[in-house]
C-alpha cells in the first residue's frame, strides 16, 4: 500500500456504481489520475464540494489495488467569465483524452496552474505544448487550413465543413 500527498487540478469527475465517484486528476509529480471517491455522491461527502472540475486541490490517495481519494482540500476555485470557463473545461477535457494516466508533464502543469490562476487556459495553449500545434496545422479530410476542432482519438484536427461529417466521436472545438 502507498500514500502519496499532493497537488492536483481537477479535470472532470464521472458517477461509480451507486455512492460513488471517479475523479480525474492532473498532478506535478504523477501526471493524470484516476480516483475513486467512496461514497463521493453523498449529500454529506468530505468530498464533494472539493472535486468540481476547475478546482486546484490538495489530495492524498491511497494506492493499494486501485487509487482511491482519502482526503481532499482544496487550495483554489477557478474564477472567470463563462467564456473563459467554457475554454479552460475544453482544454482540461483535451488533457484528460490525450494524456495517458500516469504520463507526468512538469511544463504542462506549470502552464495549466498559471493559466487557471489568471483565468486564462485557452485549448490551443495545451495543444502546442503536446507538440500539436493548431496555426500549423490542416484538416485531415480537406487539407484546408482553417481548423476548428481536434479529434483526441485520432489526435487530428478538422475544419468546421468536415467536423459535421463526424458524428459525435468526442470532437473537441478548440476557437
Amino acid at each position: 500500500m502507498r500514500e502519496y500527498a499532493t497537488e492536483a487540478i481537477v479535470l472532470r469527475t464521472a458517477p461509480m456504481g451507486e455512492w460513488d465517484i471517479t475523479a480525474s486528476l492532473f498532478t506535478e509529480q504523477l501526471g493524470r489520475i484516476d480516483a475513486r471517491a467512496i461514497g463521493g455522491k453523498r449529500i454529506h461527502s468530505k468530498f464533494a464540494q472539493h472535486l468540481n472540475p476547475l478546482n486546484r486541490v490538495l489530495v492524498r490517495l491511497v494506492q493499494k489495488n486501485a487509487t482511491t481519494l482519502a482526503d481532499v482540500v482544496t487550495e483554489a476555485r477557478f474564477n472567470g467569465t463563462a467564456r473563459a470557463t467554457q475554454k479552460a473545461l475544453m482544454a482540461l477535457a483535451l488533457i484528460n483524452a490525450i494524456i495517458l494516466p500516469g504520463n507526468s508533464d512538469t511544463r504542462l502543469w506549470r502552464y495549466v496552474k498559471d493559466a487557471l490562476s489568471s483565468a486564462t487556459l485557452a485549448p490551443q495553449e495545451i495543444l502546442k505544448l503536446l507538440g500539436h500545434d493548431p496555426s500549423r496545422a490542416s484538416c485531415v479530410r480537406c487539407r484546408g487550413r482553417d481548423v476548428r476542432s481536434f479529434l483526441p482519438e485520432d489526435q487530428v484536427f478538422l475544419c468546421n465543413s468536415c467536423n459535421l461529417k463526424f458524428p459525435d466521436k468526442g470532437i473537441l472545438l478548440i476557437q
